[in-house]
């Protein structure tokens, strides 16, 4: 399989997981679109209509009397906190077979984050140069350029917030994106940066400047 197929079996698996989050629990087409354009914010409605129609043509997606279910299991897929589908894989993905669309797809959060960020004054942690004055707006401040493919530019601040709140409440890395996917499991599709914001919250962190950043 080429890399390039290999990205589009995973983006189409994880735009799954991340929706159904390994319950086989039938959805239907407007419920769906809903959730992709408002509660993800991955597409516009008629992208997503497309995705759906090509999903289920390329048998990812089953239609049943009840709504739309997906055609693998789900409940093992994972993704990188801050992940985010490629339009393209979704709305022309490959064909599904069972059985052989196994692209490993669990990626550690730690892969995201080790990338270099220019982040503005704070704490060191775990080999970040130390300087003075930490403000979250300093530290959150988004970077110059767009990731390839990133269309909601809060996202960018994604791996920022999760070393500012490290940094903040003494967590480590890996149990912040553990509450991040407890999270959404419990409360459905909501995105990794409220996910975040409702942990700093929890952990007694002032959230305003946070907050302000993502409006």
């Amino acid at each position: 399989m080429s890399d390039d197929a290999s990205r589009d079996v995973d983006d189409v698996r994880r735009a799954l997981a991340m929706t159904w989050k390994g319950e086989m629990r039938p959805i239907t087409s407007e419920e769906l679109v809903r959730t992709w354009c408002y509660d993800t914010q991955w597409f516009e409605a008629s992208v997503a209509e497309s995705a759906i129609a090509a999903l289920v043509e390329n048998g990812w997606l089953e239609m049943t009397g009840q709504g739309l279910v997906p055609c693998l299991d789900t409940a093992a897929v994972t993704a990188p906190l801050g992940w985010w589908p490629r339009l393209e894989s979704l709305t022309n993905p490959p064909l599904f077979t069972a059985g052989k669309a196994t692209v490993p797809v669990s990626t550690e959060i730690s892969t995201i984050i080790s990338e270099p960020c220019a982040v503005g004054t704070g704490d060191s942690i775990e080999g970040e140069e130390k300087s003075s004055s930490p403000t979250a707006a300093a530290e959150l401040a988004p970077a110059t350029t767009k990731p390839p493919g990133e269309q909601d530019p809060r996202m960018q601040l994604v791996p920022r917030l999760v070393k500012y709140i490290a940094r903040k409440s003494a967590l480590e890395v890996t149990e912040i994106e553990r509450r991040v996917h407890r999270k959404q499991r419990a409360l459905g599709p909501i995105t990794p940066w409220l996910c975040l914001i409702l942990i700093a919250k929890e952990q007694g962190i002032a959230v305003d400047d946070i907050i302000e950043m993502f409006e």
